[in-house]
């Protein structure tokens, strides 16, 4: 019986056994996993004013901040706040405020003129910046197999070959293009 783990998701377990071969195996290996969101709208915060349940993070200037259609309902785990980073325009954003049962919230204001067309990777690359299960895992105290077991079904998700799509699931079905 072969077990291939996380090894099927492109992730070396950690901690991984050092051997010669070993390292080499890890390095060779490529996320096969992302998670993406676009904005459900960005919108301006004064200083002062709290976001999210209990309001938890207070802008401490005025700041702009992205809610992303992606929370706890999702696998997008309540431990993952605070410390949470998001990906856009390729650079690292904290995710802000108690995550929710269907959305997060991003703090964009470092990165000009964020709107509802940019992509954001929760997990995953962009541009020269990564996210990897480890650095959630360890967010959440948790291992990488939880963060990647734990993304919820009504998460669609997109197959592809490369540059090619092969398919898509939703919780309405599976439907394929080829």
């Amino acid at each position: 019986m072969v077990r291939p783990g996380l090894v099927a998701y492109g992730v070396a377990p950690t901690p991984f056994p050092v051997s010669a071969g070993a390292e080499t195996f890890a390095a060779s290996l490529r996320p096969a996993m992302t998670i993406k969101a676009r904005a459900l709208r960005v919108e301006t915060v004064r200083a002062g004013e709290p976001v999210g349940y209990g309001g938890t993070w207070v802008a401490d200037r005025e700041s702009r901040v992205a809610t992303l259609p992606i929370g706890y309902g999702d696998g997008w785990a309540r431990a993952s706040s605070p410390g949470a980073m998001a990906l856009v325009r390729g650079r690292r954003v904290p995710l802000v405020g108690t995550v929710a049962m269907d959305a997060v919230t991003a703090d964009v204001t470092e990165v000009a003129d964020v709107g509802a067309a940019d992509e954001f990777v929760l997990l995953g690359a962009q541009g020269e910046e990564r996210i990897e299960t480890g650095e959630l895992a360890r967010l959440r105290t948790t291992i990488s197999w939880e963060v990647l077991a734990g993304m919820a079904r009504r998460i669609p998700r997109v197959y592809d070959a490369g540059s090619e799509v092969t398919g898509m699931r939703t919780l309405a079905g599976e439907r394929l293009r080829k």
